[in-house]
């Protein structure tokens, strides 16, 4: 059998401490080159003012809520955006018309089977069912936040990168080549 001396089983150990700093660079230049990537898309502009940041100041105007929508109807979830859009107006409403468009609002987003069913969990849908017995303003709290944050995490990344993707089409001499 044969016996390692102390100076091999060090070479060991800096060998395996070295492959192990090589792996926390490697590591280190992917985050890097990962969070320059979100970074980017951080700094996508849909006018050359304002560098937009997050769903909810996108959503501040009216032609990135008219942009977001039609890619969200492309995507076939654009009910998420219109219900968001209708809790924001809704919490807006005087305590007696709330009464009434809390129904209509109900029975359109969120019944199971409704027109524009929104795609929320169980629990959310069965909370948001119990507190149409005494509809007010967070009636809709808990489903707005989960379609918010559904919109944010998914729709909204593939959204920006859509935009940045540049486009297949080119101009020839000949017309567009696709």
């Amino acid at each position: 059998m044969l016996m390692k001396s102390s100076s091999d089983l060090l070479d060991g150990k800096t060998r395996v401490e070295t492959q192990f700093n090589i792996a926390n660079i490697a590591t280190s230049l992917f985050k890097k080159r990962r969070s320059d990537y979100f970074q980017s898309l951080s700094a996508w502009r849909s006018d050359k003012v304002t560098a937009t940041k997050t769903l909810r100041q996108f959503l501040t105007k009216k032609s990135r809520v008219a942009s977001f929508r039609e890619f969200l109807k492309k995507e076939f979830s654009e009910e998420n955006l219109d219900f968001w859009l209708e809790i924001e107006s809704y919490r807006k409403q005087k305590s007696n018309k709330q009464l009434k468009l809390a129904q209509i609002i109900h029975e359109t987003y969120v019944d199971v089977n409704a027109p524009s069913e929104i795609n929320i969990d169980a629990g959310t849908r069965a909370t948001t069912k119990s507190n149409m017995q005494k509809p007010d303003s967070a009636s809709f709290d808990l489903a707005q936040v989960r379609v918010f944050l559904l919109m944010e995490r998914d729709s909204f990344p593939r959204f920006l990168l859509s935009k940045l993707k540049p486009t297949v089409a080119t101009k020839t001499p000949n017309g567009p080549k696709l």
